[in-house]
């Protein structure tokens, strides 16, 4: 027995497929796929590393059978998988999306990112991977049902990767993501998680999500005008064919932008950002969130 990753009623399967049935079928014997630890390929069920299509990731989530439920397996559907689906192809197609299509994009991968993380996710092809699972995600996944709005706190990058020996420089950069001490409450964690998709051309459309209490993070590679965020603010279009193509130098770079080691440091010092204390344990890419104007909605 589970509970569902949304609402916490009973159930008693994995129901929701977080990488949908269509996004799958797109990769159908269009591998080999290995899934890395460490650097270090981990074997599939049959005991390959190398797998012809994507593995299915299922997590908990009730249906309209379920008593007590709220089909978040149907919700998830209406809202996150129905609007994505032809904008997601289009752009794996190497094709622009803009407007609405451009930010049906950004919530799907932020709702997939989340759920791939969540305790009770299970990678079908890898019956005994253990998941790092993000902490006090229930909270996160429970508030967006309530809503209908994505978790605050959160930022999404996109970038366009390849194995080319061209490409444009990189910064070689890595932003040191702290825990913060916060006074009277429980250390706040930053958490990360990346996936690329292959695209018709032959590159990868590449994606990182951060969750990074009360501060604000600037990535290296979108300041260099490289990368691109898409939430929490979409962009008005979003372009493949014109977006700069990582090398294989700028795609390992990207791959370790963030590190998750960073010291225990108190929020006050951020404040600080001239200190040695700062410098010594705060990437200067991280800022004290602005307060929000008194009177205005959040």
């Amino acid at each position: 027995m589970f509970e569902c990753a949304l609402c916490g009623v009973p159930v008693k399967k994995r129901r929701e497929h977080v990488r949908p049935r269509w996004l799958l079928d797109r990769y159908k014997n269009d591998g080999p796929f290995t899934f890395y630890r460490g650097g270090e390929p981990i074997p599939y069920r049959s005991g390959v590393t190398e797998r012809p299509q994507l593995s299915r990731v299922m997590a908990p989530a009730c249906d309209q059978y379920n008593e007590g439920g709220r089909d978040c397996n149907g919700w998830l559907d209406t809202n996150f998988e129905k609007p994505a689906k032809e904008p997601v192809r289009a752009l794996l197609d190497s094709k622009p999306v803009s407007g609405i299509a451009a930010e049906a994009v950004a919530r799907w991968a932020v709702k997939t990112l989340l759920l791939e993380q969540h305790s009770q996710a299970h990678e079908a092809e890898l019956p005994h991977l253990e998941r790092d699972a993000w902490l006090n995600l229930d909270n996160m996944l429970f508030g967006m049902r309530a809503t209908g709005q994505l978790p605050p706190e959160l930022s999404l990058w996109c970038t366009v990767t390849s194995q080319e020996d061209l490409g444009p420089d990189t910064p070689d950069e890595v932003v040191l993501l702290p825990r913060l001490g916060v006074a009277g409450q429980a250390t706040a964690v930053f958490q990360y998680s990346a996936i690329g998709y292959g695209m018709i051309d032959g590159r990868q459309l590449a994606l990182q999500l951060l969750h990074h209490p009360y501060v604000e993070v600037e990535h290296p590679f979108e300041a260099a005008n490289l990368a691109t965020r898409l939430w929490p603010k979409p962009p008005t279009t979003l372009d493949p064919a014109k977006m700069p193509t990582l090398n294989i130098q700028g795609t390992r770079r990207w791959n370790r932008t963030f590190c998750m080691e960073g010291a225990i440091t108190d929020l006050d010092s951020i404040r600080m950002p001239q200190s040695a204390l700062h410098r010594r344990l705060v990437s200067s890419r991280i800022t004290l969130r602005e307060p929000e104007p008194r009177g205005l909605a959040a």
